[in-house]
């Protein structure tokens, strides 16, 4: 788990962990004007292995699955 979390649109996003799973199946946002969490669903990786760490690609929030001949990418649009 990435321990630096990822600024955008005025929130700081974290890839989350269930208690006593090592596999992220959502993202944590904390939205820092209005002092909330939010919790954004990741979709099923096409293969079932865990999402890596999450990033912002051309101001979008993404997160990245890749292996040595396998890459894929998530990209949330935030509106």
């Amino acid at each position: 788990m990435g321990l630096a979390g990822k600024f955008l649109n005025g929130a700081i996003h974290w890839e989350g962990y269930p208690c006593n799973i090592e596999k992220s199946d959502f993202i944590v946002s904390f939205d820092i004007e209005n002092e909330e969490f939010r919790k954004v669903p990741l979709p099923e990786s096409k293969n079932g292995k865990a999402w890596g760490n999450v990033s912002v690609l051309g101001g979008c929030l993404c997160v990245l699955r890749y292996c040595a001949l396998d890459v894929e990418v998530w990209v949330k649009i935030m509106v």
